[in-house]
């Protein structure tokens, strides 16, 4: 007998709530210090980011499926291209929202060849499953001259790895004849907080920046009784930015 047993991982409302209310804080803050006249300025830029490989202080994971594997630098870094819709609310204050899209590594599928000529043993095989994926971003920047040289300085939420959802599964045995096999839909989505710094040369902006992750979820098996849940924790993820405005 085979049993399939299914569920999802869902964000919990308390995080959007925490983020929302950061937001509208700061909002609040910019509205009631800043001394400048209003200038409300929409503008589109379209960009390219190239993400370094990450940094992280711990390494808590182990997948109890041996068919799913991901390798989180692949998945993590490498270049991605991005549009971003901001406003100017003041003069030299803007809040904005980015989306970026990447083709890219999403886990490992593994697999076992035919027994090799000559010998009685078999060869892992693993392939690379890829997709399309989206990140979000929102954020607040501020605007500044230094010796005739704009610079800024930027600030916001970021929605990670949207699109990197796959299924893991765990046989449990009865007996010789009968088998349970558990299954969870999970994903490599995370939130992030993210921090960049640049200058402006006309139309161009060139940014350094990163995104700080204090857990990274790699998804959760469904056992007898509960889920055991898997994660990566205190990861950097270095960027450098370089973006056009179109208008």
């Amino acid at each position: 007998m085979i049993l399939i047993v299914k569920s999802s991982l869902y964000k919990t409302k308390k995080t959007m709530q925490k983020t929302l209310l950061i937001t509208l804080s700061l909002l609040f803050f910019l509205n009631v210090f800043s001394q400048e006249k209003t200038t409300s300025k929409f503008s589109i830029k379209v960009g390219i980011e190239y993400r370094l490989t990450p940094i992280r202080s711990v390494e808590e994971f182990r997948f109890n499926n041996p068919n799913i594997n991901f390798n989180l630098d692949r998945q993590l870094n490498g270049t991605s291209i991005n549009y971003t819709l901001s406003y100017r609310v003041f003069k030299k204050f803007e809040i904005g929202f980015s989306q970026s899209f990447r083709y890219d590594h999403v886990y490992f599928k593994s697999s076992f060849a035919d027994l090799q000529p000559n010998t009685n043993v078999t060869v892992a095989q693993s392939e690379s499953v890829n997709s399309w994926i989206t990140d979000y971003h929102f954020f607040l920047g501020k605007y500044f001259t230094v010796s005739n040289t704009d610079f800024f300085v930027k600030a916001g939420i970021s929605l990670m790895n949207n699109g990197t959802n796959y299924t893991e599964t765990q046989s449990v045995f009865i007996d010789e004849n009968t088998y349970v096999l558990l299954g969870s839909q999970n994903d490599f989505n995370f939130i992030a907080q993210n921090i960049s710094a640049g200058f402006v040369s006309k139309k161009f902006e060139l940014g350094l920046g990163a995104y700080f992750v204090g857990e990274f979820p790699i998804g959760a098996s469904h056992y007898p009784g509960g889920y055991e849940h898997k994660v990566l924790k205190n990861i950097i993820l270095p960027y450098l930015k370089l973006s056009y405005r179109i208008k």
